[in-house]
């Protein structure tokens, strides 16, 4: 399997991560690192044999490989491979961010230092450690986040979300009230046995019920069955999902102000709802809740801008997809 300098290089960088773990633990010792030249640093591929060049046809000048501050700046080596000044560097703006990486001390940067080369070790033991598939996901991880990375920076200096104008707020608070408290609150009242029953009593009792919907006054109908041997309970509140049984809300939902439910069993006991009132609850004033849909807003500029930056590379891009439906197959890849 080869490995590629980009590769080590990100995996590199990765290492940071445990870097972070360290830095403030204080494990080490204060001494400032020691710098040394840098050394060449080993191919990791041959590299590929050009051709003699030609009387009439001179050879390509080659660049030197750019090198990047700090980087030819070696602090430390782990099985032969480098761990520069600029790793260092990296590895403390990754983590802590740009001004907190400036205060660090020698002690703390021996400690970042420490940490790099202790993440370096375990992962060219894991790596010696892995087969080839296990390298070649790897190497499509490694490829992945590459991508990642190219992507932001693409977006971020080509996209200009637009800004959330005024009617673009009044637009969303008017399509979705119920997200700043509009509701409907409706108030029932209700017939139930307080115990459940079976056989005949069941059918007496839900025959009745079903002969005192049309009733005007319910509390004096569950006293007056009750007084017949029906035991019957009254209660009256508004229509809650936390507390109402899931049947009697379906029984609710369907019904108008005014109207009563067929008798609907729930855990062997029969119970008659009938809606009372409704009363529609406005949402918060748009003052309130203006900033707040602003913030929700931003997200769906950016995707925006997003979308136009993407259709704009792809109409010079080819793109040829290999499953004759115009999107990649099912099994992420081509065939």
């Amino acid at each position: 399997m080869k490995w590629h300098s980009g590769t080590v290089h990100a995996a590199r960088h990765g290492s940071a991560i445990l870097a972070v773990a360290l830095v403030l633990a204080g494990c080490g010792g204060d001494e400032a690192p020691q710098t040394q030249a840098a050394a060449p640093r080993a191919p990791l591929e041959p590299a590929a044999t050009e051709a003699p060049a030609t009387p009439t046809e001179p050879a390509a000048r080659v660049e030197p490989a750019y090198v990047l501050e700090g980087d030819d700046t070696v602090l430390a080596t782990v099985n032969g491979e480098p761990v520069t000044r600029y790793d260092v560097h990296a590895a403390a703006r990754t983590m802590l961010g740009d001004t907190q990486a400036t205060l660090l001390d020698a002690a703390a940067r021996r400690r970042v230092l420490e940490s790099l080369v202790t993440s370096r070790a375990i992962a060219r033991r894991q790596l010696e450690r892995m087969d080839a598939h296990g390298r070649a996901e790897l190497e499509k991880r490694v490829a992945a986040y590459r991508e990642q990375l190219l992507v932001k920076a693409y977006l971020e200096g080509r996209t200009t979300p637009r800004p959330v104008t005024q009617a673009m707020v009044e637009a969303y608070y008017a399509r979705h009230p119920e997200q700043f408290g509009a509701r409907s609150v409706r108030t029932y009242e209700m017939l139930f046995a307080p115990a459940p029953v079976a056989g005949s009593l069941a059918k007496r009792l839900s025959a009745a019920l079903a002969e005192v919907a049309s009733r005007e006054d319910w509390e004096a109908a569950a006293a007056e069955l009750s007084g017949h041997g029906l035991a019957t309970r009254y209660r009256r509140g508004r229509v809650d999902a936390r507390l109402l049984e899931p049947a009697l809300q379906r029984a609710l939902g369907g019904l108008a102000v005014g109207e009563a439910s067929a008798v609907v069993r729930v855990d062997g006991r029969p119970h008659l709802v009938r809606v009372l009132d409704e009363q529609q609850v406005p949402p918060r004033p748009l003052d309130e809740v203006s900033a707040e849909i602003r913030r929700m807003l931003v997200p769906v500029q950016i995707s925006s801008a997003v979308e136009d930056a993407a259709r704009t590379v792809l109409a010079d891009a080819k793109v040829e997809y290999r499953d004759g439906r115009g999107a990649p197959d099912s099994e992420g890849g081509d065939r």
